[in-house]
């Protein structure tokens, strides 16, 4: 059919490709899980395998997956705060292949704070609690790697967007109750006058942190980026 693209097509339009024809195939999630992995275990250089980094922080993405986040960075094609005084090698070529990830520049290991050592799970009951959110939270235990996934409804995101306001003492231009969650999303950046690094349609822990900082840590609105 005239101009219907096959899935081949929609996945290299989605890419983003460099002058060099380089293209940058990390994903959100992969680069959360990485950065994450690097500011609270590597304090100068670690050598470590995908699946380890997959493993350590518990998250469901592919190995295969890490190790295409990792070399589009070795290759400078993903976005420029992703590990930033961070270098990205190969230890080993070979199968299993090895990653050297070594600080540089003078930068350090930080020490990580509760709020950003929680799951995505916890993260989202203790906004709940702290904000007096009661709309519906998906749940579900995962039995490989033994925690609890949470993910939170359209109605929750509408809730916390009008926590949100009524914290910053905000009014709000739009009506809520008719927001889908990329307008709550939406909403929320304007509100905090920051631009979210993932998804719009299933905020990843960098939101749900800032949101812990805001309504349960009383953090000043100045400091939290989402």
């Amino acid at each position: 059919m005239s101009g219907t693209r096959t899935p081949t097509e929609v996945l290299e339009a989605n890419r983003v490709r460099t002058n060099k024809g380089r293209y940058d195939s990390s994903t959100d999630a992969s680069r959360e899980a990485i950065q994450q992995y690097v500011d609270e275990h590597v304090t100068d250089l670690t050598i470590v395998r995908s699946k380890r980094i997959r493993d350590t922080m518990g998250v469901d993405i592919r190995q295969q997956v890490i190790g295409r986040t990792l070399s589009a960075r070795m290759d400078g094609v993903t976005p420029d705060s992703f590990l930033d005084g961070v270098k990205v090698s190969k230890w080993r070529d070979s199968d299993p292949i090895k990653w050297q990830i070594e600080r540089v520049d003078g930068t350090e290991k930080t020490t990580p704070t509760p709020q950003r050592t929680a799951r995505r799970a916890e993260l989202v009951a203790r906004v709940s609690r702290g904000a007096g959110i009661d709309d519906y939270v998906y749940t579900r235990r995962d039995e490989t790697h033994g925690y609890t996934r949470a993910s939170v409804s359209r109605a929750w995101m509408r809730s916390a967007v009008e926590a949100v306001s009524e914290t910053l003492n905000a009014d709000l231009d739009v009506e809520v109750a008719e927001l889908t969650k990329a307008g709550c999303s939406e909403v929320l950046e304007r509100l905090l006058d920051s631009t979210m690094t993932g998804s719009r349609q299933r905020w990843n822990r960098p939101t749900l942190i800032a949101l812990h900082e805001l309504l349960v840590e009383d953090v000043t609105p100045e400091e939290v980026e989402l």
